[in-house]
């Protein structure tokens, strides 16, 4: 990550950070890669709720790990939790 996205990891929201990689993935034309991302990114910062609003730097382990389970008690397999 650039020294200008980690400076930008601490000061906006995680909302605003996912807005903004998504943007980038489809400057770089891989509309494909948008739209896997904005699935899971969206899925993901649903269930954050509120803490979506938290810089990313405050986001822990447990909310990560939080999310794989609910993927997994969703029926998704170990590997498609782990890539998301």
């Amino acid at each position: 990550m650039a020294t200008s996205a980690r400076t930008k990891a601490l000061t906006t929201t995680t909302r605003e950070f996912f807005a903004a990689f998504l943007a980038e993935q489809l400057n770089a034309g891989s509309e494909d890669g948008a739209r896997r991302y904005q699935h899971i990114l969206g899925d993901f910062e649903a269930y954050l709720g509120p803490r979506a609003n938290l810089p990313p730097a405050a986001l822990t382990v447990l909310d990560v790990q939080g999310f794989r389970d609910l993927l997994l008690a969703r029926g998704a397999s170990l590997a498609t939790a782990r890539i998301s």
